[in-house]
């Protein structure tokens, strides 16, 4: 079982990272199915290895599809978060209300990708999408 997995990771020299060549999800994790069930590829690799099972990996190498053992480490998710933050990967947000009603029609006029929209307002495109669709500030009038 862990040599069909291994056959599914390609070494990258310059980072040390294990790079899986297998499914990976829209956010960079690989992932593998067993018993139509899917599973993080980390974990799987660190299951298949014997180690302890735990509740969270963390990814020292900011890498999601990374799989080497080496570059994996217990924690919480309080801790995976404070790693993120340290690293610049998630910034703090003292006000996480980024959007106004002038955004919003904005975004709603907006007839070109919605990445466009997303990275100007420096919010997530599913979020963009959400606006487009009234699902949220639907109370926001298209002209104001």
């Amino acid at each position: 079982m862990l040599e069909a997995f291994l056959s599914r990771v390609i070494p990258e020299p310059n980072s040390g990272c294990w790079l899986w060549e297998g499914p990976v999800s829209d956010r960079g994790y690989g992932y593998v199915y067993q018993n139509w069930e899917r599973f993080l590829a980390h974990r799987e690799h660190w299951r298949l290895a014997g180690r302890e099972e735990v509740p969270l990996l963390r990814h020292t190498c900011d890498t999601p599809c990374c799989v080497n053992l080496d570059h994996l480490l217990p924690g919480t998710k309080q801790e995976n978060a404070k790693d993120a933050v340290k690293r610049g990967k998630y910034r703090v947000q003292c006000n996480p209300v980024k959007l106004y009603p002038e955004a919003i029609r904005d975004i709603l006029r907006w007839r070109g990708p919605g990445r466009v929209m997303a990275e100007k307002y420096g919010v997530d495109l599913s979020l963009i999408y959400q606006i487009r669709a009234r699902k949220i500030w639907a109370h926001v009038p298209m002209e104001g």
